[in-house]
């Protein structure tokens, strides 16, 4: 009986659009959003079956740029969203994701924003780094 699927398959990708290769972005479209729904779609009928459950993996990153956890206190909040008998919609790992969750609420998208080009600058290639 399969009792969880933990979708945690991804590829960090840091930089500017401008900056990354079209090929980059294809690979990380394969890893983290087509090999999360092509995993999921092969072992759902065995999670419907057994009363399982399904942990997708995500980031803030969409949002703005943060350092990352140690394996061992990310494993603990999955472990804890897996067992859990009422699991939340979602859990943040870190203390800087929760920070920067919370600030998303308050700070407009702007003050988002300078945070994320301040923190991504060392990231341009130095025809754009202006």
């Amino acid at each position: 009986m399969l009792h969880a699927l933990v979708n945690n398959a991804g590829i960090q990708v840091n930089g500017p659009v401008e900056a990354l290769p079209m090929a980059r972005w294809r690979r990380v479209f394969e890893v983290d959003l087509f090999g999360h729904i092509a995993v999921t779609q092969a072992l759902l009928p065995a999670l419907l079956r057994g009363g399982g459950r399904v942990v997708n993996i995500s980031s803030t990153g969409g949002t703005v740029a943060i350092s990352g956890v140690t394996a061992d206190a990310a494993a603990k909040v999955i472990a804890n969203a897996v067992t859990t008998r009422r699991p939340r919609t979602r859990y943040t790992i870190g203390r800087d994701a929760a920070l920067i969750t919370r600030l998303a609420r308050v700070l407009p998208d702007r003050a988002l924003d300078r945070i994320t080009a301040t923190n991504l600058r060392r990231h341009y290639p130095k025809a754009y780094a202006g």
